[in-house]
């Protein structure tokens, strides 16, 4: 009887582990170009929006990031507005996206803001 209860707790134990390995794996980038990603190694970037031939792309930049090891641990923040303080811009015009992938157990996702300081702004650089 004992056994039985040890064989299911293993079963459980190997189902949860492959449920958290393939967790990340199941995340879709929804942006308008979505470069090729390979299993092995990645490191690819493309536009967050859709007008970019519209766009008018800012002097200045700032980036944020978040990263996932082994789809275990995940941390950091990616977001715009994350980019925007870190590269002190007051207006944003445009976004782009770097995606890293090493073999599945390092993952970093980066955003780059590109806008408008208030210097650049007042210097006349737009």
């Amino acid at each position: 009887m004992e056994t039985k209860n040890v064989s299911r707790i293993a079963c459980f134990a190997v189902i949860l582990t492959g449920a958290c390995f393939l967790s990340g794996c199941s995340i879709y980038y929804n942006a308008p170009t979505r470069p090729y990603i390979a299993g092995v190694f990645s490191d690819v970037s493309a536009p967050m929006d859709i007008t970019f031939r519209e766009t008018k792309i800012g002097p200045s930049q700032g980036k944020s990031k978040s990263t996932s090891i082994a789809s275990l641990f995940a941390f950091g923040d990616a977001s715009i507005g994350a980019a925007a303080r870190e590269g002190n811009l007051v207006e944003v015009t445009h976004a782009d996206y770097q995606y890293t992938n090493v073999l599945g157990i390092y993952t970093q996702f980066q955003t780059i803001a590109w806008g408008y300081r208030d210097e650049d702004l007042y210097t006349g650089t737009n």
